[in-house]
């Protein structure tokens, strides 16, 4: 080889100087060694160079001649020798003979036939398109997926080829479409690209990668004439791979908003049919987005709602929180007996954006402990407050309308007090205290949706979105999402969460509606039973008994002609003084008694005592005893046909009623069993145990006392009867008959059919009072737990079960208000009506006779018939206001 001294000068030699020396490549070789390869745990080989000696491993030796004899059969053998550069040392011209530079010596050219590797892995922009501001917005308006509607719209398809935005990705020097821009950030990451690496082409470049879509390709399979440059696109473009995508893949991607959008655009993309701007829906970006693609918030940095969710994420509020608390007790608390009167039931915590109810008082702790505030102070009351009443409307997102009163503070609350726990918090500055004293706008408080009765924040709720669903309590520090979406936005949210919520939405939504209907029915049925039991606490016990006091033997209608005081037959002295001439306890046996007032009457003016007004009818003896043997008697028998026009003629009601059904409460309202109670008319009568049975009653009462009754009197007259034995003539004389047993059998004789029906009346009217005040007591628990139910509810379930209850009550109660209240209160207020008819008639009759005693007894005027204390009291009992002094001498 020739030294430096020595070196002939060819064009090798003139350029030694530029050449750097560089040791032998890779490491595999070194300087006068061989390195040893080695495989570590996976397989994958390293090398590794023996140290300490310079002998190569297995080296054979040389002979003398320096002639090398190697063995092929050996797999390791290895020879010593040293790597240096040499130069050739010759001149030029002889060089030239020597190197054939054109490679002609080893074949022929092969020109364009050379195979050699293609470019693969770049990311290409055809040049006629303009690299546009932001991708995502290119892909979406303008790129593949609008293909489809450019050609239904008539387009030529060539020129939707030619103008359609895609990224091309160039592999083995051909460029394939990208079919959306999830696709592309795929591809990016799979190919170690971000989006700087996204070039515009060249001229040369699309001519190389035959970008330029002109219907000409290999995989061309049709048989038509002109190329389709449709055709060859679909053929070409990449597969989609857009459900690889993730969010992740976009941040590595390197993409960023770019132009007007703040945001991805992807994200806030309009479905079909809500693009456009109206009225209720207008556009505030018609520069930057005027074929209204995307909803505004695209163009926004930050929203309101969002400031405020970053405000208030996982942080408490309570709605009209009296701070300071200044022992206000009543207030918070409200109604004792209403739980949903309780201000606390107003403390809500922020969950992914939805406003959650917080009642567990653990709950409550674990969010004190977990943000750092203090309750070392807590501890409960059990003072007794006495304040005035606080009404508002609940017009505001949640809560309920409250009545408060003069409540006493549970022991064992630690809720409210102003010490509880949410005084505490409020004072620590951990629940902030929404104010609104108008009960209507409420910013904050109804700038979200709650999610009240569906399902609260339980103690395990809590911990599983501070453990799994708050990203470590930093919700809004997401890397891959911070450059596409502010603080505050929904995209932090975990989306299977927002699923759940959404869901307890809807289901908050058909409770709120359910709970609509609670309060409108509730309302009606409130009233109407409190209607009902002021009915039922006017009414007396037993309306048969009650019956009986006044129409029964012995009842009132039979009190006033035969007094328990006497009635008196006076005349006035000189001296103005009354005198007796005589008394006697039947009215009738008076005027029988005292020739001076019986010769007064001729036989028409006799009987008009009786037909003046009808209070009574002649009975004979032997119809008497007949009705005391019968069962039911003659009237009993007709009573139920009477019924209608009884009723109609004295202003009750017909209505009565038939078999009862029964609606069983759910378990939650203690599980009640209510009887409906419905109309069947008049017809019921028949059947009704106890039909008659006053009427059979007086007609013993009365034989009893009769036995003795000589001969006959005729039956059913509207006279004074005449005994045909001792008055066989047409004598103008009362029967001896007139005694008191006759004239209540007259009485009974003429109200018995009445009576008879009243009774069967008060019979089922006491039937339905035992049913509707018992069912009265459970209806009045169902009501007065109603609001804790309301409390305490979860799920649409429940709020059902609670609507249900109270339509079954609402069923139960208008039938006692349609049929058996009516019914019930028509007994009685028939009874009454029936006795101020008859007590009517009394007085007719009474006042005719002692008009005619002061008239024409004697010396006008100097005769008169004064009235019993006791008759008067009876009288007056149901005709108040009536003249009893008159007529007196």
């Amino acid at each position: 080889m020739p030294t430096d001294n020595n070196i002939v000068n060819n064009r090798f030699t003139r350029r030694r100087n530029t050449y750097e020396h560089y040791p032998p490549a890779t490491g595999v070789y070194t300087y006068d060694q061989i390195s040893q390869v080695q495989y570590d745990a996976f397989g994958i080989p390293f090398w590794t160079s023996p140290t300490g000696t310079s002998d190569v491993v297995n080296a054979i030796p040389r002979d003398g001649s320096n002639v090398l004899t190697v063995d092929v059969q050996r797999a390791d053998a290895y020879a010593n020798y040293i790597l240096e550069k040499s130069y050739p040392n010759v001149n030029e011209d002889v060089l030239d003979d020597v190197l054939d530079e054109e490679w002609s010596y080893f074949g022929p050219d092969l020109g364009n036939n050379l195979n050699l590797p293609g470019i693969t892995g770049d990311f290409l922009v055809p040049y006629e398109i303009n690299l546009p501001v932001d991708l995502h917005d290119a892909y979406i308006q303008y790129g593949p997926t609008r293909i489809s509607g450019r050609l239904a719209n008539g387009e030529d398809p060539d020129t939707v080829v030619s103008s359609t935005f895609c990224v091309y990705f160039i592999q083995n020097n051909r460029a394939y479409p990208i079919p959306n821009y999830k696709t592309l950030e795929v591809l990016l990451v799979e190919n170690g690209k971000t989006y700087s690496d996204i070039k515009e082409a060249s001229v040369r470049e699309m001519n190389d990668y035959d970008m330029r879509l002109d219907g000409s390709f290999l995989g061309d399979q049709t048989t038509q004439a002109s190329a389709d440059s449709l055709e060859e696109f679909n053929f070409r473009t990449k597969l989609d791979r857009s459900t690889e995508w993730s969010t992740f893949i976009r941040y590595k991607s390197g993409y960023k908003p770019a132009g007007p959008f703040k945001r991805d655009p992807g994200d806030y993309i309009k479905p079909e049919g809500y693009t456009g701007t109206n009225e209720n829906n207008p556009d505030l970006f018609t520069i930057e987005d005027p074929n209204d693609m995307y909803f505004d918030t695209a163009f926004q940095l930050q929203t309101y709602k969002e400031k405020l969710r970053v405000q208030y994420e996982g942080k408490m509020i309570i709605y009209n929180w009296p701070v300071p608390y200044n022992n206000n007790d009543t207030y918070v608390i409200g109604d004792i007996d209403n739980a949903l009167d309780d201000i606390s039931r107003r403390l809500r915590i922020m969950v992914h954006g939805y406003w959650k109810q917080v009642t567990d008082p653990v709950t409550i702790q674990l969010y004190a402990a977990q943000n750092g505030y203090d309750l070392s102070e807590l501890k409960t009351s059990t003072n007794v407050i006495t304040t005035t009443t606080t009404e508002f409307a609940g017009l505001v997102q949640g809560i309920e309308t409250t009545t408060t009163s003069t409540p006493t503070l549970p022991a064992g609350d630690i809720l409210d007090g102003e010490n509880g726990l949410i005084n505490l918090l409020v004072k620590a500055g951990g629940i902030t205290v929404i104010t609104d004293l108008s009960y209507v706008f409420a910013p904050v408080w109804n700038d979200f949706p709650h999610i009240v009765d569906v399902d609260d924040v339980s103690p395990a709720d809590y911990l599983e979105y501070i453990n799994y669903w708050s990203n470590g309590g930093d919700m809004f520090n997401v890397n891959e999402l911070q450059p596409y979406e502010p603080r505050g936005s929904v995209a932090y949210y975990p989306f299977s969460r927002i699923l759940i919520l959404q869901q307890q939405l809807v289901d908050q939504y058909q409770i709120d509606a359910i709970t609509s209907q609670i309060n409108q029915i509730w309302l009606q049925v409130a009233t109407n039973f409190t209607s009902i039991e002021t009915v039922l606490n006017s009414i007396p016990n037993n309306i048969t008994s009650y019956t009986t006091t006044v129409l029964g033997p012995g009842g009132d209608i039979y009190k006033v002609l035969n007094a328990g005081d006497k009635w008196k037959f006076v005349k006035r002295k000189r001296n103005d003084d009354l005198k007796v001439l005589d008394d006697r306890v039947s009215f009738l046996k008076l005027l029988e008694k005292n020739n001076a007032i019986f010769w007064k009457f001729n036989r028409s003016e006799e009987n008009k005592i009786v037909y003046i007004s009808g209070w009574g009818r002649t009975i004979e003896k032997d119809r008497l005893r007949d009705l005391k043997d019968s069962d039911a008697g003659e009237w009993a028998a007709s009573a139920a046909t009477n019924v209608a026009g009884l009723f109609a003629g004295i202003g009750g009601t017909a209505a009565l009623i038939a078999a009862p059904t029964t609606i069983t409460l759910s378990a939650a309202a203690g599980g009640a069993t209510l009887t409906v109670v419905a109309s069947a008319g008049a017809a019921a009568v028949a059947s009704v145990a106890g039909v008659g049975l006053l009427v059979v009653t007086g007609a013993a009462v009365l034989w009893q006392g009769l036995q003795a009754i000589m001969g006959e009197a005729l039956a059913d007259k509207y006279e004074l009867p005449r005994n045909k034995l001792i008055y066989p003539s047409d004598v103008d004389r009362m029967s001896s008959l007139m005694n008191e047993g006759y004239t209540d059998a007259m009485i009974l004789n003429q109200t018995g059919p009445t009576v008879n029906q009243l009774y069967a009346n008060a019979v089922v009217a006491d039937q339905l009072l035992v049913t509707l005040k018992t069912a009265a007591v459970d209806i009045r628990n169902v009501l007065n737990n109603l609001d804790e139910r309301i409390a305490t509810a979860e799920g649409i379930g429940e709020f059902n079960a609670i609507l249900s209850d109270l339509m079954a009550i609402q069923q139960v109660v208008d039938s006692y208000n349609s049929t058996a209240i009516p019914v019930i209160a028509s007994a009685k207020l028939v009874v009454d009506t029936y006795a101020k008819q008859q007590m009517q008639k009394y007085y007719t009759a009474i006042q005719y006779v002692r008009q005619k005693v002061y008239n024409e007894v004697l010396v006008n005027n100097s005769r008169g018939i004064q009235w019993p204390d006791s008759s008067r009291a009876i009288v007056n009992k149901y005709l108040p206001g009536k003249t009893f002094d008159n007529y007196i001498p």
